[in-house]
């Protein structure tokens, strides 16, 4: 499992990169990897499908991610299923 402690990698693996379809479902990822992830997804022109399902995301995480969705105009898909994500980050992602 990557983990938090990977998290630097999430974000390096989008730079200067054409991906358009990522998977990081099982990996151990944590809030600090979703805030990453976040942070990405406001610059990202390509990428239209992400997987992020079980892991630990929470719902800063969840509210991380939001904040990048809302500047992201490509994303088309997202899986955040089984991240432990509650009203908070559900309420966030659906105003993203």
């Amino acid at each position: 499992a990557m983990g938090d402690d990977g998290a630097a990698d999430v974000a390096a693996i989008f730079q200067g990169s054409a991906l358009t379809l990522v998977g990081f479902d099982h990996c151990g990822l944590g809030s600090l990897s979703a805030a990453k992830l976040g942070e990405e997804l406001k610059i990202n022109t390509t990428l239209t499908v992400l997987a992020i399902d079980n892991n630990a995301v929470l719902d800063e995480g969840a509210v991380a991610l939001a904040t990048g969705l809302r500047r992201n105009t490509v994303l088309r898909s997202i899986n955040l299923s089984e991240n432990s994500i509650g009203d908070a980050g559900a309420v966030a992602m659906g105003q993203a």
